[in-house]
């Protein structure tokens, strides 16, 4: 499995589980990684952990684990900008924040609920849900 089937694979997950009409978000990686920043905590803890750099394409086969090529930061970056154009080619809305994506994400749900029937915002992180309950009108048509 190279890497442009991971994209298709991914694709597959979101068409399947979330419907055709999805809006991607992705966080943001600013190349000024010494600056403070919010994430700036866990990105040294996962830089402790040494990946290499890697060079790949959509056709390049992965030789380490998911968690090895994630581990490094330019890798991880490379991965998301191979995904984008993957998705965008799919006809898959793409938004990436600049640093965190949670209030991108919840923004961008608040920003489109007019648009549809439900939005449903899906993650394993409890800031989704603060950030929903403060921008969120109460009795909308968003879910956490």
């Amino acid at each position: 499995m190279n890497f442009g089937d991971i994209a298709k694979s991914y694709l597959t997950y979101i068409q399947t589980h979330y419907g055709s009409n999805v809006a991607i978000v992705f966080d943001g990686y600013p190349s000024d990684v010494n600056g403070k920043s919010t994430k700036r905590a866990e990105r040294i803890r996962r830089a402790n952990l040494h990946s290499s750099h890697k060079i790949f394409n959509e056709a390049t086969c992965p030789e380490i684990s998911q968690d090895q090529i994630l581990a490094n930061e330019r890798n991880k970056v490379r991965f998301i900008d191979l995904l984008k154009k993957f998705l965008n080619k799919a006809n898959v809305t793409v938004k990436q924040a600049v640093e965190s994506a949670d209030v991108l994400i919840v923004e961008t749900a608040v920003l489109v609920k007019s648009q549809y029937d439900n939005i449903f915002v899906v993650g394993e992180n409890i800031d989704f849900l603060t950030i929903l309950t403060g921008l969120a009108p109460m009795k909308e048509n968003l879910y956490f």
